[in-house]
C-alpha cells in the first residue's frame, strides 16, 4: 500500500510542476521591468526619490545614484515620481524599459518641507504635530538688526518680547506658554543638526540694569536657509531634557551641486530715532507746594510762564561750581528765567541711530562637492550718544563633499566677534533715563562735571557731580544722574568671540540603509568690563568701580545614527532611526572687581588698574560649571496606502545632574497624520488637501548643577548696623550652605497633547492650519523653605505644577495669483492659557521686582502675574473709601496685574506687481496687563504732562490731605471722582499713595498693556536684463525699502510697551525707566552675480 501512494503523491507534484511550467512563459510575456535614473536639473542624482506606478500599491524608491528598478504588469503604464521639495511628476513609460527623468523644485517646497528636531527633512503633509516655517527671504525682508527680532510675529503660538531698545539686546523668546519656574524655559536652538547656546549672561540684577544679550543674536540672519519652529512634545522629544520650551531648528545655506559660481553683494543702512517719548510737563518748574526750590526732588514748583523773565538773581558771594567747559554755577536766590531745557537736554543725551551692514557671499558646485562662503560686517550706533553701540562681524564657510558614491561628508563652520557698549538704565540711579525724565524742565544739564568751591577763596574739590538734585556739587553724592554723567563717565564694554563647527560623516552602504556620524561644537569666549568714574549716584558704583570677567562656554554634541527604510508590501512602507547622544556643556568664569578707588581714574583715562583699591575693596571670583548627557533613542515612521502616517519616538536619557547611580528617564512620543482627502470622497476643486493629525510627547529639562547634594560657601557676616566682614581676608574661610540639595531629584516633565487639522482649499488658494494643545509639567525644581530647626532654610526638590492650554491658527489665501500680479493675505492667531496648579500656598516665588512690585509664581495663577499694594475692598470686591473721597489702601499686598496676553495675532499681505513686491507685517498682543512704574513716579515728580492741567473747581472739594480748596478756585490738579463723589487731585495725592514714593499703592499703576503695531513695512524691486549680464555680469539688482515699528496703537502713554525691566526673563510686564525702542528707515541693494 504504501508503494502506490508514494507514487501518487510523486504524480500529483510532476503533474502541477507540468501545469507551472507552461505558464512561465505567459507570466514572463505579462509582465516588464522598467529602470531608470531620478535627476534634478543640475544633473545630481536624487536619492530617496518615490517612485509609485500609478493606481496600484507598487512601488520603490531611488538608491544614492538615483536609480531604480521595478517590475509591472504588462498594462501598467505610468509612474508617479515624487520628491521632497521638488514638483511631481506623472510619466508615461508605454514601450520603454529605461526613463531618465528630471524634477524640477517646487515653487512652494519649503512650504512643504520642514526639518525634524534633528536635522532631517519631512513633508509638511506627513507631519503629525505643528510646526511653522519661516523661509530665509521672509528673515532677510524684516531688516532687523538681530535673527531674534527678525521671527517676530511670524509663527504662531510664538511669543518674541524685546528686553530693551537697545542695540543688540536680547529678547525673551516663549512658545507654547511658560512650563517652568526656576529653569531654562526658552527654547533649544539646533543648527545644522547641532544644539547651540541661547545663552544670556548676567544676574537678574544685572539683567535690570543692563539690556541682556542673546547668543542667537551673533548669527548672521542673511546665512540662514530656514528656521523651523518645532511647538509641540512630540515635535521635540527626541532631545529629551533639552526640549521642555520647544526647538527651533535653524538650516544655514549652502551650494548646489553642479551650480556656477554665483556671488551675491548685498548692503544696507538704516536711519533710527525713537519711536515714543513720555509725555512731560514744562509749565512748572522745580520746588514744591508752588515754590521754587533749586535742590527740590519734584516738579511742583512756581508756574514758569508767570515769572518775570530775565537772568535769575544768583549769590556769587559763596559756592559756586565750574563745569567742564567752564561756564560758572552760582545758587539762585530768585527764579527769574523763563527758559525750559526739556528739548535740548533730551538732544544732548539722545540723536538719531545708524547702522551699515555689508555682506557677501558664495556658492558654487560641482558634480562630487558644494560651498557656501559668506562675510559679513554689521556696525550700529544707538539712539543713545557716546555710550550705545553694537558691532557684528561674522564668516561663513558650508561645504559638502561625495567622497565616493556610498560617502558624503559636510562640514559647516562660522565664526562671529560681537562687540557693544551697554549703558545703565532701570532702576538704578545712575541709569540714564531715569535721571533725565525726573530732571525738571527749568534746568540745564550741560554742566556735569567739575570743581566744586565752598567760597570764593577756597580751593577747589575736583571732579564732582552736578545734577539738579545737587545744582552746585556741593555732596559727594547727586542723588540721581546727570544723564550727560551716565554717558560720558560710564561704560559697559562686552566683547565675544564664538565658533560653531560641525562634521557630518553619512554613509549609504545599502540602498536601504543609511549610517550617520555627526559632531559638532558651540563655543565662546565673553570679555565684559565694566568702569564707571568715581562719582556717580549709586552706592555700588559712587566711589569708583571696575570690573572685569572672562566667561568660556562651550557645547560639544556629538551622535550616531543609523536610518533604516522599509516596504513591508505594497500599501506599507516604513523609515526606522536609532541613535546615540552624547552632550557636554561648560561654563567657567573667571573675574574681578574693586570699589573705592585709591587713586582717581575716569573713563577718557583708558587707565583700568585692577590694583586701584585696597584689598577690602577688592573681589576676585572664579566659577566652573558642567553638564553631561548621555542619550540613546530610535523612532519609527509607518507609511500606510499613502494616506495614513504613524510615527513613534523614544529617547532613554541620563545626565550628571542627577548625581551618581543608574538614574535613566526616558522621553516617548507619538503622532498620527490622516489624509482624509486621498478619500476622493470630495471634490479635488474644492477640497484639494485636508489632514487630521494628533500627537503626544514627554519632554523635560534636568535640575540645575550640582544640586543632588550640600555645599559649602565662602563666609560673609554682617550685622543690622551695617558692618560686614568677608572671610576671604582671612585665608578664606567656608559655612554650608543654607539650602540643601537631594539625592533623589527627577527632572521637569512636560506631557503634552495635541489635535488639529491642516486644509487646503480651492487648489491650494486657501491654506487653514488650527491646532489645540495641552501640556502639563510637574516635578517642578524650586527651593522650597524648611523649618530652621532643621539648620537649613531650604530643600532643592521636586514639588510643583504649571498647565498650559491653549489655540494656534494658521491661515494663507491667494487672493490673486497671475504672472503680473498677484496678492496673498497671511495670518496668525494664538491663545495661551497659562496655571500654576500646584505651589506649597504658603509659597510665593519671586521672579523680579522693583520699587515694591513683584513678578511671581503663585497657585492658582497665572506664572508671573504682579503683586503690590492695592485698594482696600469688601467682601464684595467694592473699594473702600476714606472720609476725604479717596480710596483706601489694603495694608496686605495681592495681585495687582496679569501681564500675559489673552490673545496674540499678526497679519501679513503681500502685493507683487511685475518687479515689485509691497508687503507689511501688523502684529498685535491684546489684553496683557502692565506696570506703568515710570509714570506713576513721574506723577510723584509732577513731571507727567497730566500734572500741569489747571482746574477750576466746581463745587467746594477736597484734596488729599482733606484741605478745602473753595468752589470757583483755579488750582493746579484734576477733578476725578473714585466713586466716592468728585476730588482733588493735586501734589498731595500723587506725594501720597497716588504716586510711586511714600508706599503709593501700586494698583493704581495697572494699565492696559495691549498693542496692535505696523512691524514692517516693505517695498521692494528687483531687476533684471541681458544689458547686466552681457556687459556687467551681474544677473540681478535688487533695491529695497523698508520701515520697521513704523506706528503703534496703543492706549498705554510713555515707553514701548513691547519691553520689559526684567530683561531675557519671565518676568514681564513691568516699564520703569526702560530705554526706548526705535523705529526704523532701512535701504537695502543687492547685487547678483
Amino acid at each position: 500500500m504504501l508503494i502506490p501512494i508514494k507514487f501518487q503523491l510523486m504524480t500529483k507534484k510532476n503533474i502541477l510542476s507540468a501545469i507551472f511550467l507552461c505558464f512561465i512563459p505567459l507570466i514572463l510575456f505579462s509582465q516588464k521591468t522598467i529602470s531608470g535614473e531620478v535627476i534634478d536639473e543640475n544633473n545630481l542624482p536624487l536619492l530617496g526619490a518615490n517612485v509609485i506606478v500609478k493606481d496600484s500599491n507598487k512601488g520603490t524608491v531611488t538608491d544614492f545614484d538615483g536609480k531604480f528598478n521595478l517590475l509591472l504588469d504588462e498594462n501598467e503604464s505610468e509612474l508617479i515620481i515624487s520628491y521632497t521639495g521638488f514638483e511631481t511628476l506623472n510619466i508615461n513609460i508605454e514601450n520603454q524599459s529605461f526613463v531618465s527623468v528630471v524634477l524640477k523644485e517646487s515653487s512652494t517646497g519649503l512650504d512643504e518641507v520642514v526639518i525634524t528636531a534633528l536635522g532631517f527633512e519631512a513633508k509638511n503633509d506627513e507631519l503629525g504635530y505643528a510646526n511653522s516655517t519661516i523661509k530665509s527671504d521672509i528673515v532677510e525682508s524684516a531688516a532687523e538688526t538681530t535673527l531674534i527680532n527678525s521671527l517676530s510675529g511670524k509663527a504662531s503660538g510664538v511669543r518674541i518680547s524685546r528686553s530693551s531698545g537697545d542695540p543688540g539686546a536680547g529678547a525673551y523668546i516663549q512658545i507654547r506658554g511658560i512650563s517652568t519656574i526656576d529653569r531654562n524655559a526658552q527654547p533649544l536652538i539646533v543648527i545644522d543638526g547641532i544644539p547651540v547656546s541661547n545663552g544670556s549672561r548676567g544676574s537678574n540684577t544685572d539683567q535690570i540694569y543692563f539690556a541682556a544679550q542673546s547668543r542667537l543674536n551673533d548669527l548672521n540672519p542673511s546665512d540662514i536657509e530656514s528656521v523651523n519652529v518645532l511647538k509641540g512634545a512630540s515635535a521635540a522629544a527626541l532631545w529629551g531634557t533639552r526640549a521642555l520650551g520647544g526647538v527651533i531648528v535653524i538650516k544655514t545655506k549652502s551650494g548646489k551641486y553642479n551650480q556656477k559660481l554665483q556671488i551675491k553683494v548685498k548692503s544696507s543702512y538704516s536711519y533710527d530715532e525713537i519711536v515714543r517719548k513720555y509725555p512731560l510737563q514744562t509749565t512748572f518748574g522745580q520746588g514744591d507746594n508752588g515754590v521754587f526750590n533749586q535742590r527740590a526732588r519734584d516738579s511742583w514748583g512756581d508756574k514758569i510762564s508767570s515769572r518775570i523773565g530775565g537772568i535769575d538773581d544768583y549769590d556769587t558771594s559763596s559756592q559756586y561750581f565750574l563745569d567742564q567747559n567752564g561756564a560758572t554755577y552760582y545758587p539762585i536766590l530768585n527764579k527769574n528765567s523763563t527758559q525750559i531745557f526739556d528739548d535740548s537736554n533730551f538732544d544732548k543725551v539722545f540723536s538719531n541711530g545708524e547702522f551699515f551692514e555689508n555682506n557677501i557671499s558664495l556658492s558654487a558646485g560641482n558634480n562630487n562637492s558644494t560651498i557656501f562662503a559668506s562675510i559679513s560686517d554689521f556696525d550700529q550706533k544707538g539712539i543713545i550718544i557716546n555710550n550705545s553701540d553694537y558691532r557684528r562681524t561674522t564668516a561663513r564657510i558650508n561645504v559638502n563633499h561625495n567622497l565616493t558614491s556610498k560617502i558624503k561628508i559636510s562640514t559647516n563652520t562660522s565664526y562671529s566677534k560681537t562687540k557693544s557698549n551697554r549703558i545703565l538704565r532701570g532702576r538704578n540711579s545712575s541709569g540714564l533715563y531715569l535721571g533725565l525724565l525726573r530732571t525738571p524742565a527749568d534746568f540745564d544739564i550741560s554742566g556735569y562735571r567739575g570743581d566744586y568751591y565752598e567760597s570764593s577763596i577756597s580751593s577747589p574739590i575736583s571732579n564732582r557731580h552736578r545734577s539738579y538734585r545737587e545744582p552746585l556739587g556741593a555732596d559727594d553724592t547727586p542723588v540721581y544722574n546727570n544723564p550727560l554723567w551716565t554717558i560720558n563717565e560710564q561704560e559697559n564694554l562686552v566683547d565675544v568671540d564664538r565658533f560653531i563647527s560641525s562634521l557630518e560623516l553619512k554613509a549609504t552602504p545599502l540602498t536601504w540603509l543609511e549610517l550617520i556620524g555627526r559632531v559638532g561644537l558651540d563655543t565662546y569666549a565673553e570679555h565684559q568690563q565694566a568702569f564707571f568714574t568715581p562719582g556717580s549716584a549709586s552706592g555700588l558704583y559712587s566711589t569708583g568701580y571696575f570690573e572685569k570677567e572672562l566667561a568660556r562656554n562651550s557645547i560639544f554634541n556629538m551622535d550616531y545614527i543609523a536610518k533604516a527604510f522599509a516596504k513591508i508590501n505594497d500599501k506599507i512602507q516604513g523609515d526606522f532611526l536609532v541613535g546615540f547622544n552624547y552632550n557636554d556643556r561648560k561654563l567657567i568664569t573667571d573675574g574681578s572687581q574693586i570699589s573705592n578707588f585709591t587713586q582717581f581714574n575716569d573713563v577718557v583715562s583708558g587707565i583700568r588698574d585692577i590694583d586701584n583699591a585696597l584689598a577690602e575693596n577688592r573681589t576676585v571670583g572664579s566659577t566652573f560649571g558642567q553638564e553631561r548627557t548621555v542619550g540613546v533613542y530610535g523612532s519609527a515612521s509607518i507609511k500606510i496606502d499613502e494616506f495614513l502616517f504613524l510615527n513613534g519616538t523614544l529617547r532613554a536619557e541620563s545626565a550628571s545632574t542627577f548625581g551618581d547611580g543608574n538614574k535613566t528617564f526616558y522621553f516617548p512620543s507619538a503622532s498620527v497624520a490622516w489624509q482624509f482627502s486621498k478619500l476622493n470622497l470630495f471634490d479635488d476643486t474644492v477640497l484639494s488637501f485636508g489632514k487630521l493629525r494628533a500627537s503626544y510627547g514627554e519632554v523635560g529639562v534636568q535640575p540645575s548643577r550640582y544640586q543632588t547634594s550640600s555645599y559649602f560657601l565662602t563666609a560673609d557676616f554682617s550685622d543690622n548696623l551695617g558692618g560686614s566682614l568677608s572671610g576671604d581676608l582671612y585665608n578664606g574661610s567656608l559655612v554650608p550652605s543654607r539650602s540643601r540639595g537631594s539625592s533623589s531629584l527627577k527632572p521637569e516633565r512636560k506631557k503634552e497633547l495635541e489635535i488639529g487639522f491642516d486644509i487646503r482649499l480651492f487648489d491650494d488658494n486657501l491654506s487653514i492650519s488650527a491646532t489645540r494643545f495641552d501640556n502639563k509639567t510637574s516635578d517642578i525644581l524650586l527651593d522650597f523653605p524648611t523649618a530652621n530647626s532643621r539648620g537649613v532654610t531650604s530643600l532643592y526638590t521636586n514639588g510643583a505644577e504649571i498647565e498650559n492650554e491653549g489655540y494656534e491658527i494658521d491661515l494663507n489665501v491667494k487672493f490673486i495669483n497671475k504672472r503680473d500680479f498677484s496678492f496673498d493675505l497671511g495670518a496668525v492667531y494664538s491663545k495661551v492659557d497659562n496655571m500654576v496648579s500646584k505651589l506649597d500656598e504658603n509659597l510665593s516665588i519671586v521672579l523680579g521686582d522693583v520699587g515694591a512690585v513683584n513678578s511671581r509664581a503663585i497657585q492658582g495663577y497665572p506664572l508671573g502675574v504682579i503683586s503690590g499694594s492695592r485698594n482696600l475692598r469688601d467682601s464684595s470686591g467694592n473699594i473702600q473709601f476714606d472720609l476725604n473721597g479717596f480710596p483706601l489702601q489694603d495694608n496686605v499686598n495681592g495681585i495687582i496685574a496679569d501681564p500675559n496676553p489673552d490673545w496674540q495675532g499678526s497679519i501679513f499681505p503681500t502685493i507683487r506687481y511685475k518687479d515689485f513686491t509691497l508687503s507689511a507685517l501688523f502684529e498685535t498682543f491684546q489684553g496683557a496687563d502692565i506696570i506703568a512704574g515710570t509714570k506713576s513716579v513721574l506723577l510723584d515728580l509732577g513731571r507727567w504732562h497730566s500734572t500741569a492741567i489747571e482746574s477750576v473747581a466746581s463745587q467746594n472739594l477736597l484734596d488729599y490731605n482733606g484741605s478745602v480748596i473753595p468752589a470757583g478756585t483755579i488750582f493746579r490738579g484734576q477733578i476725578f471722582n473714585f466713586g466716592a463723589g468728585p476730588v482733588a487731585l493735586t501734589e498731595s495725592w500723587y506725594n501720597g499713595i497716588g504716586g510711586w514714593f511714600g508706599g503709593g499703592t501700586r494698583e493704581l499703576a495697572v494699565e492696559d498693556g495691549s498693542w496692535t503695531r505696523l512691524r514692517e513695512l516693505s517695498l521692494t524691486y528687483d531687476y533684471q536684463s541681458d544689458w547686466l549680464i552681457n556687459n556687467l555680469g551681474i544677473e540681478s539688482v535688487k533695491a529695497s525699502l523698508t520701515g520697521r515699528n513704523l506706528i503703534i496703537w496703543t492706549d498705554f502713554e510713555g515707553n514701548d510697551p513691547d519691553t520689559s525691566l526684567q530683561g531675557v526673563s519671565v518676568a514681564r510686564g513691568i516699564d520703569y525707566f526702560n530705554n526706548p525702542s526705535t523705529k526704523s528707515y532701512v535701504f537695502t541693494l543687492e547685487l547678483n552675480f
